[in-house]
């Protein structure tokens, strides 16, 4: 079916039309063609509580199955933000541990939406804190790369590894780093969690990344690497280079050019996003 009356139904919470056509013998498993999703998926990622619980009450629904991308009704949820139908499907059979086609579970669409009320609750429900996407990216890549430091400290809390790789060997400090998230770098290293010497790839560190494009939010970077920190300013990335070799090509024309309108995107450096 490409939209089904009992789909429209869903997505605009019409309660007594959804339940008049399942009586009628609607079909809530087929999936709409555009997007894969089926009724109870659509009620669910649009966050119609009320919705949800009648069509559960009305029709033995399997919560688990997958929509679009592989998704379940509690991943869809999770990623919009739904905490009270998060709630609700788990106590009613959602696995918190099903993964969808990226192999992300709910918790990790739930750290992409940057909703930390229902990490927190999903952590409480026996969410894997270290499971990684197809790419090994975990649940602390997530919350690095998008800056969710609140998210960061509640996966941290749990148990979660702050120094795991994912497959193009990109701990989550780095990737923060590379995403401007100057705030998490500073937290890891302030809490002890990283060293500012961490090796990444191409055996480059933090500092070699402030050199390598000087600005004047990365002249702040370097001192804190610098003055609080005690980063090293001997070590060599994989092309013989130091930050004292880094900084002789530096050139203060071009850099006042370069910064009359400063914008500068580190996330070009990373080999795959999130």
């Amino acid at each position: 079916a490409k939209v089904t009356p009992l789909m429209l139904a869903c997505q605009y919470n019409r309660i007594q039309n959804a339940l008049i056509l399942l009586r009628k013998g609607a079909s809530y498993t087929a999936k709409n063609r555009e997007n894969g999703n089926n009724a109870f998926q659509i009620a669910c990622e649009n966050g119609h509580l009320e919705l949800v619980k009648a069509f559960m009450k009305e029709v033995q629904v399997d919560v688990n199955l997958p929509g679009r991308d592989r998704m379940t009704a509690l991943s869809l949820a999770a990623l919009h933000g739904h905490y009270e139908v998060v709630e609700y499907l788990v106590e009613n059979g959602a696995k918190v541990t099903k993964k969808d086609k990226f192999k992300r579970t709910p918790l990790l669409n739930a750290i992409r939406g940057g909703f930390s009320k229902i990490v927190a609750y999903l952590l409480s429900k026996g969410s894997e804190y270290d499971f990684g996407d197809s790419s090994k990216n975990s649940p602390v890549h997530y919350a690095c790369a998008y800056g969710w430091k609140e998210i960061l400290e509640l996966l941290l809390k749990a148990g979660a590894n702050p120094t795991v790789e994912n497959d193009w060997r990109v701990t989550p400090m780095e990737i923060a780093f590379l995403k401007n998230h100057f705030n998490i770098v500073k937290y890891l290293l302030d809490n002890a969690l990283c060293d500012v010497n961490t090796k990444f790839n191409l055996d480059m560190r933090l500092l070699h990344y402030s050199f390598m494009k000087i600005t004047p939010n990365s002249l702040e970077e370097m001192k804190y690497f610098l003055i609080e920190k005690n980063a090293d300013v001997n070590v060599q990335n994989f092309y013989g280079e130091s930050v004292i070799h880094l900084l002789a090509k530096f050139n203060f024309e071009q850099y006042q050019r370069d910064n009359r309108t400063f914008e500068f995107n580190r996330s070009n450096l990373l080999k795959k996003e999130i």
